[in-house]
């Protein structure tokens, strides 16, 4: 079997025959409309969103559907992946991406709602009509994922010896805050 080429169309007629290779005259002979071949995924597209520690519980994600010459683009989806913050340590956890929606092609933003005390990641997957797909992720992935935490910590209650003492020694004591999101620095 010949290896077929990308950017070409392929046709192919089908017709009965019987083991001694007669063929009724009246059986109808089906024509293909044409298949075109295309292997190749999209390319030049790209996916971004804000990094580091945030405040925020809506992300903007920032995305470009890049382009596929052979056979258009049919389909995007966005992936979301979250992973509780470590409190101790302010590390992220393992993420497992999983679909989040399927959005329109021409969508250049998408506002992702997130929650307090988790760490994100997020991919951009485009498809063309031939189902061939790239999935694109974030230049910063890895190296500054977003954290989400808009709640503050809490207070710190101090008790010491007031504004006049007789001590030749200062004394204080004071109870840690707390913060369950993503701990304390």
């Amino acid at each position: 079997a010949a290896s077929l080429q990308n950017n070409m169309t392929y046709y192919f007629n089908v017709v009965a025959r019987n083991n001694e290779q007669i063929r009724n005259s009246t059986s109808n002979c089906y024509s293909s409309n044409g298949v075109h071949f295309d292997n190749i995924p999209p390319s030049n597209g790209s996916i971004s969103y804000p990094g580091g520690n945030l405040t925020v519980t809506n992300l903007v994600l920032s995305l470009n559907k890049g382009m596929d010459n052979l056979s258009n683009l049919s389909r995007a989806e966005i992936y979301q992946a979250k992973t509780p913050i470590n409190n101790l340590t302010g590390a992220c956890g393992t993420f497992v991406p999983v679909l989040l929606t399927t959005i329109d092609l021409d969508d250049q933003e998408h506002i992702v709602s997130t929650e307090d005390g988790y760490c994100y990641r997020f991919q951009y997957k485009v498809y063309d009509r031939a189902g061939n797909y790239i999935i694109y992720s974030s230049s910063n992935q890895g190296i500054n994922d977003p954290k989400v935490d808009s709640t503050l910590p809490s207070g710190v209650t101090v008790t010491d010896d007031g504004t006049m003492t007789t001590s030749r020694q200062l004394h204080a004591e004071w109870n840690y805050a707390s913060d369950p999101e993503s701990g304390i620095a």
